[in-house]
């Protein structure tokens, strides 16, 4: 007796380490909501013309996700642009990893329901193929993001071998593709780390930006440059705009600046207006690093303070000599006050200044 109950203990543990994880073959149930666009501005490159909504709330599942899909991979939505209203409208959306089955109702192209996942055992087994044995939960963000076998072996095959289930998606989320992976290598960027592709398409590196920005002069740009020029705008029209209005060759660095504190070819075009033209891009970036911006320089013109160099501005500015400090002291009897005056009344207050200056006397 007691080895027939040994024997079913054995049965069962070893029944617990070969099969696969419950969850991982659960049906996925949720809501969706969609809309379909027949307008050709409303369609990416990629001919994507229905926004789907997946939502799933349940013990196991967590998600709401949006993503742009062809109209021709939702088999069975018969939407067109003189159909755009189902009373009952059925589709598939087959992955790799599970087919989605929908049912709801489409009304002038916008469309809810309800939806179940069905995971494939087919790709089960293939992943174990793979060296995924344990898919846990991730069943169903496979399938939504459409982390398919043959993605995972192009990507392989192009080095990224024994990628985290959660790196795949996250390729899959940001278009990190084999496509884009080789156009980046014939760009001349080869040895890019797996964080490194995603973190550059998620702020817009594209092989149409670096050869852009080739075109502009700036060759040889690092992957971290280019992320970062990418993060503050330095895109092909700025530096055009830039050169445009007297600044060439300046350094990706220089650029980056710039943008970051809001130098601007409109910015140098308002000062030329003012009379302040022939200013270094370093001169440039401190004015507008302490405010020292067309309206003040107006302000301070309309307070009898014209033609000030730049010097002085930045001086007004950081000790905050500003036109209402101007005022402030006009209607208080204090008038025909030098520039350094103000600064040192600034500094100093009011009283302190005044006994200075009658001690000077």
């Amino acid at each position: 007796m007691k080895k027939a109950i040994l024997t079913i203990l054995i049965t069962l543990m070893c029944g617990q380490f070969t099969s696969p994880p419950r969850a991982a073959q659960e049906t996925v149930r949720g809501d969706w909501m969609a809309e379909y666009s027949t307008r050709a501005r409303s369609k990416s490159s990629s001919g994507h013309n229905v926004l789907l909504t997946i939502k799933v709330s349940s013990d196991s599942h967590r998600s709401n996700s949006t993503f742009g899909l062809p109209l021709a991979e939702l088999r069975g939505l018969n939407l067109s642009e003189t159909n755009l209203d189902l009373p009952q409208a059925r589709f598939e959306l087959q992955r790799d990893a599970g087919t989605f089955f929908f049912e709801g109702i489409f009304r002038n192209g916008k469309g809810i329901g309800d939806f179940r996942f069905e995971p494939s055992s087919d790709y089960v087994a293939g992943m174990r193929s793979l060296g995924y044995s344990d898919l846990s939960n991730k069943l169903f963000e496979l399938a939504m993001f459409d982390v398919s076998r043959n993605f995972i072996q192009e990507m392989s095959d192009l080095g990224y071998t024994n990628q985290s289930l959660n790196r795949l998606i996250e390729f899959r989320i940001h278009g990190v593709s084999p496509a884009y992976i080789k156009a980046m290598r014939a760009a001349g960027y080869v040895e890019l780390s797996a964080s490194k592709l995603v973190e550059m398409r998620i702020h817009g590196v594209t092989p149409d930006y670096i050869s852009a920005m080739k075109s502009a002069g700036y060759e040889d740009l690092t992957a971290n440059k280019l992320v970062e020029m990418r993060i503050h705008g330095v895109t092909p029209e700025f530096i055009a705009a830039m050169k445009a209005a007297g600044y060439s060759d300046l350094t990706a660095n220089k650029l980056v600046e710039m943008r970051i504190h809001g130098v601007s070819a409109d910015f140098v075009s308002k000062l030329r207006e003012l009379g302040y033209d022939n200013l270094s891009s370093n001169r440039l970036v401190e004015m507008r690093i302490h405010g020292v911006t067309p309206t003040f320089i107006n302000e301070m013109k309309q307070a009898g303070y014209d033609r000030l160099p730049i010097d002085k501005l930045v001086e007004f500015r950081i000790h905050g000599v500003s036109a209402k400090f101007i005022k402030d002291l006009k209607d208080a009897g204090y008038t025909d006050l030098s520039p350094d005056d103000l600064v040192e009344i600034r500094i100093h207050g009011r009283d302190g200044f005044f006994r200075k200056s009658k001690r000077t006397q």
